[in-house]
């Protein structure tokens, strides 16, 4: 009898191990279990969460390569849509949405995992053929709606807004912030305000946009500008990005009245960044003493639960 989580995950991985060490499991007549991806992502998360994160991510590896043997990255390729058009199967929908909401939560644990360490991508959006999950309220019920791919909704707010075709740095940062700035304006427009009562996922959006933008603030000061063409530039996205930092202590004030069941798992990411940021910037501003120390405490709260916030303060 499993009783616990530790006997929980070991008898997980031995169970994987196990299933991946027979070769006629790979065989395309066998190798289509979705919840065979499902449990390597979920042991992944736990391993991030909970035990040490150099072993997650060597997880995290063979668990994109799952998904990507299983073709989860090519769900929606015309050849694959033909297909399921002749299907008359009424559950067909439910099941390949499962696959796509498979697929980007992997895609979003990779993106996640690539922000904390600076370790790369394993998934190039480049080659992703599989459209973007439905609503939950569409999938509960299941409501088959034909959703964009990632590449039609980046540039869904304005049509104007097309990513650059070149190898300018400043063209390519200037395009990204545009979109986030669309973004962000199109979540404020939708949800107006955010409080301890507001649904944590929104809320773990709008902690993930302000480090989005702290992220692109250190792209930035990462180049080694030549001349002082850029320099107003910089020093005008340094206040954005202090800006946005301190926005994301605020928004974070929340997080201590949440059940930490609730909370994102991944909370601790945007604070940690956050951290980082008044860390490397603290002549920006004479409140960032403060606002180090309340991000502190919010992550040693965190902690008990938590080994990502908890091994900000071990590394």
């Amino acid at each position: 009898m499993l009783d616990n989580p530790v006997s929980l995950y070991d008898s997980t991985r031995r169970m994987l191990e196990s299933l991946e060490a027979n070769d006629n499991h790979f065989t395309k007549s066998n190798f289509s279990d979705i919840e065979h991806v499902q449990a390597r992502v979920l042991l992944c998360i736990y391993e991030f969460l909970q035990t040490n994160p150099h072993r997650g991510w060597m997880s995290s590896g063979r668990c994109f390569r799952l998904l990507q043997l299983m073709r989860l990255h090519q769900i929606d390729t015309p050849e694959n849509v033909a297909k399921r058009n002749n299907d008359p199967d009424p559950e067909t929908w439910i099941r390949t949405e499962e696959k796509r909401r498979t697929f980007w939560i992997a895609y979003t644990l990779d993106r996640f995992i690539s922000l904390l360490n600076e370790w790369p991508l394993m998934l190039d959006e480049h080659t992703i053929c599989t459209r973007l999950p439905a609503s939950e309220e569409d999938f509960r019920v299941g409501h088959g709606v034909e959703m964009p791919f990632l590449s039609e909704a980046m540039i869904a707010i304005d049509q104007t807004k097309t990513s650059p075709l070149t190898e300018n740095f400043w063209d390519r940062h200037q395009w990204h912030d545009e979109m986030l700035k669309a973004r962000a304006a199109t979540l404020c427009a939708m949800y107006p305000s955010v409080s301890q009562d507001a649904d944590c996922m929104l809320l773990f959006a709008n902690m993930i946009l302000h480090t989005t933008i702290l992220c692109l603030g250190k792209a930035m000061e990462s180049v080694q500008w030549q001349g002082d063409q850029y320099q107003d530039v910089v020093v005008a996205f340094k206040q954005r990005c202090l800006v946005a930092a301190k926005e994301i202590v605020n928004l974070s004030r929340s997080v201590v009245y949440i059940s930490y069941f609730k909370v994102h798992p991944f909370t601790p990411l945007s604070l940690i960044l956050c951290a980082e940021f008044f860390n490397s910037h603290r002549y920006l501003d004479e409140s960032v003493e403060t606002r180090i120390q309340e991000v502190h405490g919010v992550l040693r709260e965190m902690g008990s639960v938590n080994n990502l916030a908890q091994n900000y303060f071990l590394a």
